[in-house]
């Protein structure tokens, strides 16, 4: 079956009452198997690389390999692009076909964050891909960037900046 965007995923989840895996890859080796594996299991994933990983394939070369994985698999699948901290990082992968992104706005400023992710929202959404986002910041390590603080995220701010900013995840 073709890619799915994130709004059928998410459909098909809801309705067989599952949950879904989101994987990084790297490369033709990992994409595939990661496929492979969901379909083994027939569950539904998420393939997802980060800008600091695509530097080693490319945008295009990935989505052409998990697009045309998915094709021949039996399992819904989705194409993501994980912490894209820049607005090219985000042109760059809905121009080579990814049908969800991630922009990591949460280092600048609450409402630069809100101002930036509805730029990426607008361009986004009228080329028909899904959009998370994120706020605030948990404690730990994740790609390059590490803090000993955590700071959860207050709810109420989380629905203001869902509402202000139109994001789908």
């Amino acid at each position: 079956m073709p890619l799915v965007n994130m709004q059928s995923f998410l459909k098909v989840l809801e309705e067989k009452n599952l949950i879904a895996p989101a994987f990084n890859t790297t490369n033709l080796e990992m994409t595939l198997s990661i496929i492979q594996g969901a379909e083994e299991l027939g569950y539904p994933v998420i393939v997802q690389i980060a800008p600091t990983n695509v530097k080693l394939s490319g945008y295009d070369y990935i989505a052409n390999i998990v697009k045309s994985a998915a094709e021949k698999a039996n399992v819904p699948i989705t194409l993501h692009l994980d912490h894209g901290m820049t607005f090219e990082d985000i042109k760059q992968a809905v121009d080579a076909g990814f049908n969800s992104v991630m922009i990591d706005a949460s280092k600048l400023p609450y409402e630069e964050n809100i101002k930036f992710t509805k730029e990426v929202v607008e361009y986004c959404h009228e080329r028909g891909v899904s959009v998370e986002a994120e706020l605030g910041e948990l404690g730990g390590k994740e790609d390059d960037h590490e803090s000993d603080e955590s700071a959860q995220t207050d709810p109420k701010l989380a629905r203001e900046f869902v509402e202000r900013t139109g994001i789908d995840l």
